[in-house]
Parts: structure tokens; sequence; C-alpha cells
């Protein structure tokens, strides 16, 4: 089951080479376009056998890494205090 927004085709001549036509729909819920996405001719939303070879190309290039901070091993509590405005404050050390 894909879990994409996947699209009719509907007037669309590349729709035989774009995953999002191509996939097979989940049997029980599917996500579809509610409109065409093609826009004068084109289509922002076609995806291609190299749609992964490209994100995988891009995240080389801009080197995206996991975005997940490592794991705090242990703190100390140094203060609890609240500011002026009624929010608090937490200082670890």
């Amino acid at each position: 089951m894909p879990d994409i927004t996947m699209c009719v085709g509907t007037n669309c001549p590349h729709k035989e080479r774009c995953y999002r036509y191509t996939a097979k729909p989940c049997e029980h819920w599917q996500a579809y376009f509610t409109e065409s996405p093609i826009k004068d001719g084109k289509c922002d939303m076609y995806w291609g056998k190299n749609a992964e070879s490209v994100w995988n190309q891009l995240k080389e290039i801009v080197k995206i890494t996991d975005p997940t901070p490592p794991p705090i091993k242990s703190v100390e509590l140094m203060r609890i205090g609240s500011n002026s405005d009624g929010s608090y404050f937490i200082i670890i050390k």
C-alpha cells in the first residue's frame, strides 16, 4: 500500500510512467488528488522512476543527516524558575 496521494491519470500523457498512477492502491483507504495536478501541460506532482534517485542525490549534495538529536544520558537539575509573564524555565547541567 503506497502512503502517497495517488492520481487517476485523466488526460495525462505520462501516467503509465508515473508512480502516482501505477502504484497499487490500498484496498481499504487511498488518497487521490481531487483535481488533476496538470497545469499548462506540466505536472509538478510527477513521480517517475528516477524520483528516489534524485532525492538520494539531493541528500548527498546538501548532506542531509538525521535531524534527531542524540539522547541525553543524564541531567542534573540546577534551577526551576518563573518569568514575569508566568512562563517557567528549567536550567539543567
